[in-house]
């Protein structure tokens, strides 16, 4: 894992700790961490694609390649997690301004649909998705033809974010490391504890942002949602 060679006979390597697996039944394979980057490449304000690894911790072999690629010009790439979910994918990488600021988009755009779900929570949701449609369909008078393109522009902007945010989450990632790295490098005393506490992923920080997600826009729905529905005690509709 960090390059440290030692007596195969080891339980573990006394630098890195990573266990030896012949110890445990298993056969020793040789695993490139770096994705067949050479370790002493310079990936931009000389940081080399080793301390970069050290730095990223998890999934190595798939984001140093991309930096190496990224350093000759190629800035496109496609990172599914960061499609999937922008918010929790930066802040569990510890890029938290750019996780803030996808969880602040991501709520906005969901906002975009509190005026619509406020008006079909007089309907019966109960069904499935046909009979939701075909509700919709035969109410489009009541709830309002502006209410609806207002829920499809904010789920349509939402798909672009999306997908802005995976084919330049990986340029990013790469931007946030050669920044932090090279900058622990000037100012640090322990690089690896450093490295550790700066880099890696953190799983409390993506539960944060799912959660920021995930609730917040119900929140506001059930704020706004309380003048519309009077006393008549509705609960509103969840997000699909």
């Amino acid at each position: 894992m960090c390059g440290e060679e030692y007596d195969r006979n080891a339980d573990a390597c006394p630098e890195c700790a990573t266990p030896n697996v012949t110890k445990m039944g298993g056969k020793y394979v040789r695993f490139d961490f770096l994705g067949g980057v050479p370790a002493d490449m310079d990936l931009g304000q000389g940081v080399t694609a080793d301390e970069a690894k050290r730095f990223v911790l998890s999934n190595t072999h798939r984001y140093i390649p991309k930096f190496a690629a990224m350093r000759g010009g190629k800035h496109l790439s496609w990172n599914w997690l960061a499609f999937i979910f922008p918010c929790g994918w930066f802040l569990s990488r510890k890029m938290y301004a750019l996780g803030g600021l996808a969880g602040a988009i991501s709520v906005a755009l969901s906002l975009f649909s509190i005026p619509f779900n406020r008006a079909i929570v007089q309907f019966d949701l109960t069904g499935g998705y046909m009979e939701i449609s075909r509700l919709i369909a035969e109410n489009i008078e009541s709830i309002g033809v502006s209410v609806i393109a207002l829920a499809a522009i904010g789920g349509l902007l939402n798909i672009v974010f999306s997908f802005l945010c995976g084919m330049f989450g990986d340029l990013l990632y790469r931007n946030h490391t050669i920044d932090t790295v090279s900058h622990i490098k000037q100012e640090s005393v322990d690089l690896e504890e450093d490295f550790r506490s700066k880099g890696g992923v953190s799983l409390i920080a993506l539960l944060i942002g799912w959660a920021i997600v995930q609730y917040l826009p119900r929140v506001f729905l059930i704020i706004f949602g309380k003048n519309s529905q009077g006393e008549r005690g509705d609960r509103p509709p969840d997000f699909p």
